[in-house]
């Protein structure tokens, strides 16, 4: 199997290696595998059974990136993505009584999704700064998903509205504040 790696240059042996034994001696070189394609498909989110499926593989490409580099990127983005996702939050409220309660609820599960991919973020991120109360606004961060995923369980739109309007909205601006000073501080 030829094996090509992109982001980094290493010297290392990989004959024989498993792809398993392949992304340890990467991570041990400080890289975090990014995308890997095995004969020009991208097998980075592939199941193991759906491994175990493609057969013997040609060429194995694997894109590896540093943890600061994907930190980086991914703050980036979420620091983007924030004021777009207010928006769509703010259009549901508009709408929240239209529509079948399917249909609302379907938009909720996706809010819900989202604000996962958030709570992972900020999770990873490990940092101390002197004008942002980290465990306060995590504790809020936390006090604001259990009061959603509550309104959401006992199917209360009007108390689902006002945790959206009041509370997630104050707290996604302080989010993404959050992220902007971890930025700059891993920078």
């Amino acid at each position: 199997m030829k094996v090509t790696i992109h982001g980094a240059v290493f010297d290392m042996d990989v004959n024989g290696k498993t792809i398993g034994e392949l992304f340890d001696m990467i991570e041990a070189q400080g890289y975090i595998v990014y995308q890997v394609f095995a004969d020009e498909r991208d097998i980075t989110n592939i199941s193991e059974s759906e491994f175990e499926k493609l057969g013997e593989i040609e060429h194995l490409e694997v894109v590896v990136k540093k943890l600061k580099e994907l930190t980086l990127e991914t703050l980036s983005e979420a620091n983007k993505f924030i004021p777009e996702y207010i928006e769509r939050i703010e259009r549901f409220l508009d709408r929240i009584h239209e529509g079948t309660e399917t249909a609302r609820f379907i938009m909720v599960e996706q809010l819900v999704d989202t604000l996962k991919w958030f709570t992972t973020l900020l999770e990873n991120i490990d940092y101390q700064e002197e004008d942002i109360d980290k465990d306060k606004f995590f504790t809020r961060w936390a006090e604001t998903i259990e009061n959603l995923l509550g309104a959401v369980e006992i199917k209360d739109f009007v108390l689902l509205a006002d945790v959206l309007e009041y509370e997630l909205i104050p707290v996604l601006k302080e989010y993404q504040r959050f992220i902007q000073v971890a930025n700059k501080k891993i920078i």
